[in-house]
């Protein structure tokens, strides 16, 4: 019996910790050929119906900076960034949730996840390109991170990682060497 509860504890918290990912799909598919090269810039909006406590606790960890800065080093370490192209990416968020440290601390994986939300839209000059809707939810390390800063950078970083690999440059564009 004493095997059987280890193997039920294992296979419970393996669930636990699987089911926290991240996810990046288009909606709205385009010929590779109209997408341009690197990522010149990150705009972030909050959408309007975010409530405002949520607002408040993003306003308060440097949401805009936090997310703008993971998706412009994602970018830069696959060699897609450059701060002169006129490719942009307009990030709304529409759902965040972070758990307040204490909660984390106290109560754990038990109080719930840390959500990051909304869709992202690749644009070249004004024309949008694509449209991608993400999904963050935490990482396998992220119960044990009891800071809410640390777990939002790594939302962040989550979200920033995803879009780098949905967002595919153009046919031929090489990038640039150091």
């Amino acid at each position: 019996m004493r095997l059987g509860g280890r193997l039920a504890a294992l296979a419970l918290l393996g669930c636990l910790l699987g089911c926290a990912h991240g996810t990046v799909r288009a909606v709205s598919p385009t010929p590779a050929d109209l997408v341009a090269g690197p990522i010149g810039a990150v705009a972030i909006t909050l959408s309007p119906d975010l409530p405002e406590s949520r607002r408040t606790a993003y306003a308060k960890h440097q949401g805009d900076a936090v997310i703008q800065q993971a998706i412009k080093d994602a970018f830069a370490e696959r060699g897609q960034w450059d701060p002169t192209s006129s490719q942009t990416i307009h990030v709304t968020v529409t759902v965040f949730r972070l758990r307040s440290t204490a909660n984390a601390a106290i109560n754990g994986f038990f109080a719930g996840i840390d959500l990051l939300e909304g869709q992202a839209e690749l644009r070249h000059g004004d024309t949008p390109v694509m449209v991608y809707e993400f999904k963050t939810s935490g990482a396998e390390d992220q119960y044990f991170k009891y800071s809410a800063g640390a777990r939002f950078r790594s939302l962040a970083r989550a979200l920033g990682g995803e879009l780098a690999e949905a967002v595919l440059p153009a046919p031929g564009w090489v990038p640039p060497t150091t």
